[in-house]
């Protein structure tokens, strides 16, 4: 009995301790351990919307380049066939070789299209090692005639463009290459050739400068000048009202000439034996090239006639005869020496371009060809014959194209014009596709924009018309004459 109580007693008395330990516990406030944290979560790696771009790139012509496929990034690499960096000038520019093919490397963001655009350098000094030909900006030249010098003899100008430097037209240019060159310039950009045709290098400086000037005193104006044997010489006459001219050089038998008037800068040209009648109808001044067969001191006389010739169009008098008619439209034409009305002699010249002649009323047929030539209507009076140009223009030119988007479509829209036939479009630089116009007046360019592209670039070119062809006896023959215009028209769509 006495050893029973005793292990009853000491189950108690351990019951107890664990009890007092408990509450002892509690008292103090002391609360579990916390649970082990948990791993570090790896940083989520960043993911650049910048990628390395690139184009390849082969001048035509050697220069100095400037590329601005960069202009919202600064990197920008060009990169030889052997691997090698080139280092750009102080204005970024780089020294390129034609037929010499480079990457061009461009840091610029994953979304964005862009076309590799670049210009040629304006810098006009120059140096050229022996047999090294560069191409340089000359920039803006407006309406007027002006002469291109090298300032070194050894440096000839090979050839003058126009357009952009990823398009460039060669520009009418004489045939002789020499370092100096006048010609007229329409509007527009340009850019000069030149070589270096000596075994030493050298230096130059390109300059743009008038030609020579002479003013009208009374009824005459005059310039002695040394002209090379076909080569042009240009001189401007100040001082000119309107009315009838004679241009004479002397001591020739016969020469080429063009001029340009002030408010009319087409270029008329022609051949002359003894004299050639010019008619202005602006006052201020006319700007005459003259080219020889027969090289020497000559002199260039512009002598202002006591004659009045003029045409009338619509009762309004014309010195100069050029006009323009748009498709279908009429015209009264006539032409007097002073007041008498000279009609018997008037002659036309159509060559097939769908024009009516009746009764002193010259009217086009609705499908005239418009191809930017012309015909003429010629008058005879006292053994000299007058001409008027007609220019054919169309009566509702191309207007060019719209867009529409809805229900992730993008439609290209057009207005169809009489005689269109077809174009080719192109988006932001790509493939060019041509369209068969027919009677549609809308295509589906969806496939053609870039994923979250928010402007494209489409640019129409190569516009084509197709004209019908008479018979002699006036009938269709079924078949047609097909005019392509090289003007290219762009368009920006925003989304």
């Amino acid at each position: 009995m006495l050893k029973h109580k005793t292990s009853t007693v000491i189950i108690t008395v351990l019951l107890s301790v664990l009890l007092f330990t408990c509450i002892a516990f509690a008292a103090c406030g002391e609360e579990p351990a916390p649970p082990p944290e948990p791993e570090p979560t790896p940083p989520t790696e960043q993911v650049s919307d910048v990628e390395r771009k690139v184009y390849q790139f082969t001048p035509e012509y050697s220069g100095e380049y400037v590329f601005f496929g960069n202009i919202y990034f600064g990197e920008l690499e060009v990169i030889t066939n052997e691997g090698d960096d080139l280092t750009p000038d102080a204005d970024g520019e780089y020294r390129l070789t034609a037929g010499t093919p480079y990457t061009i490397a461009i840091e610029e963001p994953k979304f964005r299209e862009l076309k590799l655009e670049y210009d040629i350098s304006d810098d006009r000094e120059v140096t050229l090692s022996p047999g090294e030909e560069r191409i340089v900006k000359l920039g803006k030249i407006y309406d007027e005639v002006k002469t291109i010098t090298t300032g070194n003899d050894n440096i000839k100008i090979t050839g003058i463009y126009t357009g952009t430097a990823d398009n460039l037209k060669e520009y009418r240019i004489q045939s002789a290459v020499s370092s100096s060159c006048t010609e007229p310039y329409e509007a527009g950009e340009y850019y000069v050739a030149i070589e270096n045709g000596s075994d030493v290098s050298c230096k130059g400086e390109l300059t743009l400068s008038n030609i020579p000037e002479v003013s009208f005193d009374g009824d005459t104006a005059a310039i002695t000048m040394n002209i090379m044997e076909d080569m042009t010489a240009y001189v401007r006459f100040s001082n000119v009202v309107a009315g009838n001219y004679m241009l004479e050089v002397d001591g020739v038998d016969g020469f080429k000439y063009d001029y340009l008037c002030s408010e009319h800068f087409d270029i008329n040209n022609g051949v002359a034996d003894k004299y050639v009648l010019i008619s202005v109808d602006d006052e201020g001044a006319i700007d005459i090239g003259v080219t020889l067969y027969v090289g020497g001191e000559h002199t260039i006389t512009l002598t202002r006639l006591s004659s009045s010739y003029r045409w009338r169009i619509d009762g309004d008098v014309y010195y100069r005869g050029e006009i323009e008619l748009k498709q279908g439209e009429s015209v009264e034409l006539s032409f007097f020496n002073g007041e008498e009305e000279i009609t018997s002699e008037l002659i036309v010249q159509n060559d097939g371009y769908a024009a009516e002649w009746v009764d002193g009323i010259l009217t086009l047929n609705a499908d005239c060809v418009c191809d930017g030539s012309s015909f003429w209507v010629y008058a005879s009076a006292d053994g000299m014959i007058f001409g008027m140009s007609i220019t054919p223009t169309l009566a509702e030119p191309f207007a060019g194209v719209t867009f529409e988007t809805s229900n992730d479509r993008t439609l290209m829209t057009w207005e169809n014009v009489p005689n269109l036939y077809s174009f080719t479009y192109s988006v932001n630089g790509g493939e060019e596709r041509k369209v068969l116009i027919g009677d549609t007046t809308a295509i589906d360019i969806s496939s053609y924009i870039p994923e979250r592209a928010r402007r494209i670039l489409v640019e129409i070119a190569d516009l084509t018309y197709a004209y019908h062809i008479y018979g002699v006896e006036g009938e269709l023959t079924g078949n047609f004459r097909y005019v392509t215009q090289d003007d290219v028209m762009k368009f920006v769509a925003e989304y």
